[in-house]
């Protein structure tokens, strides 16, 4: 018979979480994902690490980060693209 916690994981396999982390290769950004990762104890159900980097950051980023996604910036004002406000 399989062992049940209250949130419904069977045995001891802690839950998974997909977690966003903006900057991953800043100062701050290195110390919370090695805070949030767990894949050093917890191989079969690791939490998903995604964020950005900072570009004017030569550091790259550290290990357990699972993807880095790249936010193109509009040079007229630095937000993203397609955050503008239409005016009708």
């Amino acid at each position: 018979m399989k062992k049940t916690d209250t949130l419904g994981l069977e045995g001891d396999k802690e839950k998974q979480y997909r977690i966003f982390v903006s900057a991953v290769n800043s100062v701050v950004g290195q110390a919370v994902v090695e805070n949030l990762r767990n894949d050093n104890y917890n191989d079969d159900n690791p939490h998903i690490i995604i964020g950005t980097l900072d570009k004017d950051d030569p550091t790259p980023a550290c290990r357990g980060v699972k993807k880095i996604i790249a936010v193109i910036l509009d040079e007229r004002d630095g937000r993203p693209q397609g955050a503008h406000a239409s005016h009708a």
